[in-house]
């Protein structure tokens, strides 16, 4: 004989919907260089790295392009206003370029075997 399952008991639980609430987008906040800082001064005091806020920033002022062959990250202006993430590091392994598509002699090739 099967077993019978009891009854719940209580109020019968209805379904809710809440609609999702979109997240906020990253907020950037803006610094002005003043005489003495370094990226590593300003990366202290907003406890990020240097090397993130240069990648930030490094479509406004070239030299601070990691990729480039003239990155120099010791050389920033009094006056120059830098994009900063409070609290936040840019993943260096996202930031590596992805490998291009194999060259062909690279490429497995599948032999069908007819019969």
């Amino acid at each position: 004989m099967p077993t019978q399952l009891p009854t719940p008991t209580g109020p019968t639980p209805s379904l809710t919907f809440v609609r999702p609430t979109a997240t906020p987008l990253p907020t950037f906040f803006a610094y002005f260089v003043r005489t003495g800082d370094s990226l590593t001064s300003i990366a202290r005091q907003f406890r990020t790295t240097p090397r993130s806020i240069a990648y930030w920033n490094r479509h406004t002022y070239p030299t601070l392009d990691p990729d480039s062959d003239a990155y120099d990250p010791n050389n920033i202006r009094v006056g120059w206003t830098l994009l900063v993430r409070p609290g936040v590091e840019v993943d260096e392994e996202l930031l590596t370029p992805l490998p291009s598509v194999a060259p062909a002699s690279e490429v497995p090739t599948s032999t069908a075997s007819g019969g």
